[in-house]
């Protein structure tokens, strides 16, 4: 079983190649850039929660704080005869000073035994309200000491949301005289946190430490308060780590989110805060479309330069297919030509010995006749027949160089030499000495013996003058004919196979011989006027 011979690599193949490549690269490159901007925005808000989260542990530990050393100072003051202060005018300025320097304070109040104000600042309650069933005065009555933090609830005096925060006050003997308690507005607090919350979704929340309860929350969701969120995924990370980070879907609307979180265990909160990573997307997709979007671009603009490029090789290949397809065939007809030409050359050889013989025959025969106009045509023909079979000879002197040269090291001197030897009709050279070239010295040897023996016929003395010089090709060899003249409209007219000679005689061969024999070698061969008189002929021979 045969198989099929693979098709070569077209430089077609490799351009389509290249191309691919480089689409992949920049298809690969923005999707990079994509990614990457997608990392470094979800790390720059994380950074940002952190930064926002310590801000606001800060504040509410300073908050707290004070209102804690206030809820302690009102204490001693009321600490009097029952748990009532002696003078309750007197503490108005003290009241008035902590409400108004603070917008997060809704009021301050002193409640008795039984839940009933003893005193109340800004606003004083209907006649009746009390706050004994809320979970901070039953907590102080049933004995807890220090700053408690109630759950969230609405104002009976003001109708808001409000968070208290209460102190015990006892009598002299440690009996329960009552409660001082300080009330965060909600809605201030929630003020705060939604001018630093991440728009549009982002949410900052206050989660009470003992049982997750939200105390405060942006956006204000009144129904969110209150609730406990004790299991979910802040109060799972608050068990490994009183602060970090981490992107889950929280508790308290189901949203994926990154949020951080700070701990502030001395007031039993923790501070959440939770940008949307939906948003953060939604601002990655949009850079991310304009990197794809050049990308995209990019590419396409590579796509068609490789699609016209490709084209344009495509249609140099079909050109250089179609050009080496007609050189074969022109190197066809040729090998045809030459052949017919051989065999021209060779066949005709015999009738012309026939004519020959047989005009021999008739100069004879005519001798003996006393017939000169006779004796003439007998010439005319032996001589044509003669100028026919030295052009036939010379034909085939022509056809008989067909392959390249040699490439050993001749002396031009030594071929020159044997060259002169050859020569039926000697000649005189002023010469020079000549160089060792590369090449084929019997074909060498044949350039000099036909050059003489070419000029020689067409009209050029028997004295020449060579020399040779050296040219960024290789070896100039320069041959100077003084009476030789070149026809100034017809430079190249002696380069023919045969060639008139300059009396319009006979045609004679020319220097097609000596030029075949220089190209050959790899060179070339001009003839140009001498200065001064004369014709000097060039040729190139590789050093």
């Amino acid at each position: 079983m045969t198989t099929g011979s693979r098709r070569p690599i077209r430089p077609s193949d490799l351009v389509v190649a290249f191309g691919a490549a480089v689409v992949l690269l920049i298809v690969g490159m923005f999707s990079w850039m994509a990614h990457d901007s997608r990392e470094a925005m979800l790390g720059f808000q994380a950074d940002t929660n952190d930064k926002l989260a310590e801000s606001l542990e800060q504040h509410i530990d300073g908050n707290f704080d004070l209102a804690a050393q206030t809820l302690a100072v009102l204490r001693d003051l009321v600490s009097g005869r029952d748990g009532a202060p002696a003078n309750p005018d007197a503490l108005r300025p003290f009241l008035e000073t902590m409400v108004g320097g603070s917008p997060a304070v809704a009021g301050i109040r002193h409640l008795d035994a039984q839940g009933m104000p003893l005193l109340s600042h800004p606003d004083l309650p209907a006649a009746g309200v009390g706050a004994a069933d809320r979970d901070y005065f039953i907590a102080a009555r049933d004995g807890q000491t220090g700053v408690n933090l109630g759950s969230p609830i609405i104002s009976r005096i003001t109708g808001t949301w409000v968070l208290p925060m209460s102190l015990r006050v006892e009598r002299p003997d440690g009996a329960f005289a009552g409660v001082v308690s300080m009330v965060l507005d909600i809605r201030a607090i929630v003020d705060l946190y939604e001018s630093v919350r991440a728009k549009p979704n982002g949410a900052v929340g206050l989660f009470r430490l003992s049982d997750g309860m939200a105390l405060a929350r942006a956006p204000f969701v009144p129904e969110m308060l209150g609730k406990t969120y004790a299991n979910g995924p802040l109060f799972e990370n608050l068990k490994r780590a009183p602060r970090g980070r981490y992107l889950q879907v929280v508790a308290t609307d189901g949203k994926m989110r990154q949020s951080s979180y700070r701990a502030i265990a001395k007031h039993g909160v923790v501070i959440g805060i939770a940008s949307s990573y939906d948003d953060v997307m939604g601002q990655w997709r949009s850079v991310a479309l304009v990197h794809l979007g050049l990308g995209a671009v990019l590419a396409a603009m590579a796509g068609a330069a490789t699609f016209l490029l490709r084209r344009q090789i495509v249609a140099r290949e079909r050109d250089a297919r179609l050009l080496a397809s007609r050189a074969e065939d022109i190197e066809h007809a040729n090998e045809e030509l030459r052949e017919m030409a051989r065999l021209a050359a060779h066949h005709l050889q015999e009738p012309l010995r026939h004519i020959l013989s047989y005009a021999q025959l008739l100069a004879r025969r005519f001798a003996r006749e006393d017939d000169d106009e006779a004796r003439d045509y007998v010439r005319y023909l032996e001589g044509g027949v003669a100028r026919m079979k030295g052009q036939l000879t010379e034909m085939q002197r022509y056809l008989a160089i067909e392959h390249g040269a040699g490439s050993q090291p001749v002396c031009l001197d030594a071929a020159l030499d044997a060259a002169l030897g050859r020569l039926e009709n000697p000649v005189e050279i002023d010469r020079q000495p000549l160089p060792t070239v590369r090449g084929d010295r019997r074909l060498i040897e044949q350039l000099f013996v036909h050059l003489f023996e070419s000029l020689g016929r067409h009209g050029a003395p028997r004295d020449f003058g060579i020399q040779a010089g050296r040219d960024p090709a290789g070896w100039r060899v320069t041959l100077l004919s003084r009476a030789l003249a070149v026809d100034p409209l017809d430079p190249t007219r002696l380069f023919g196979v045969f060639v008139h000679g300059a009396d319009d005689s006979q045609p004679a061969p020319g220097l097609a011989l000596c030029r075949k024999i220089v190209r050959l070698h790899g060179g070339r061969m001009w003839i140009e006027p001498a200065q001064g008189g004369g014709t000097m002929l060039h040729f190139l021979l590789p050093g």
